[in-house]
């Protein structure tokens, strides 16, 4: 019941939050065009456009190096809300939130989020398992192009103020370290 009304109340901020900034919502806008950038792990030629709103286009030459190329994408885009999803199917979201998350991350333990879904990828044929790796290959890869970049947290910055320090993904199961 708690994480029904948490939920809830998160809606609700969102939604007087929006109508507070005049219905707009503030996101990172990605150069449209083209820029080189070298990943670890690509096998064949692939690209990746962003056309004039920033919308990425991917153009592989193989479907492992068309997941490779997503995983990368939303590493670079989405890296928070990957990290968090990844916490909270694995109950450790007072690691960044604190001891009031404590009581959510037990009923997530308990319920067994985590345990299902490592069975549920030992249960897949290999064409899949090969393209979650090659998708986890490619977060990976954005990980790594975005660590270190102008706005990314430095130890010093205090830990309200940065997102958590993302962990690497592995395709037994993404939200083990």
């Amino acid at each position: 019941m708690r994480i029904l009304v948490g939920i809830g109340w998160t809606l609700l901020g969102l939604v007087i939050g929006r109508g507070a900034g005049g219905g707009r919502i503030p996101f990172r806008r990605h150069a449209a065009g083209r820029r080189r950038t070298r990943a670890r792990g690509v096998r064949g030629e692939t690209r990746i456009v962003r056309d004039a709103h920033g919308i990425p286009h991917v153009f592989a030459s193989s479907e492992r190096d068309a997941w490779f190329a997503v995983g990368l994408l939303h590493a670079q885009d989405r890296l928070w809300q990957l990290e968090m999803n990844r916490r909270v199917v694995s109950g450790r979201l007072a690691e960044v939130l604190g001891p009031a998350a404590l009581d959510t991350d037990r009923f997530l333990r308990t319920i067994g989020v985590r345990r299902a879904a490592e069975r549920a990828i030992e249960s897949l044929d290999a064409g899949t398992r090969e393209s979650l790796q090659a998708y986890a290959d490619g977060v990976n890869a954005g990980i790594d192009l975005v660590r270190g970049k102008p706005g990314s947290c430095r130890p010093s910055s205090s830990r309200s103020a940065c997102a958590p320090s993302p962990g690497r993904w592995r395709t037994r199961w993404a939200g083990r370290r």
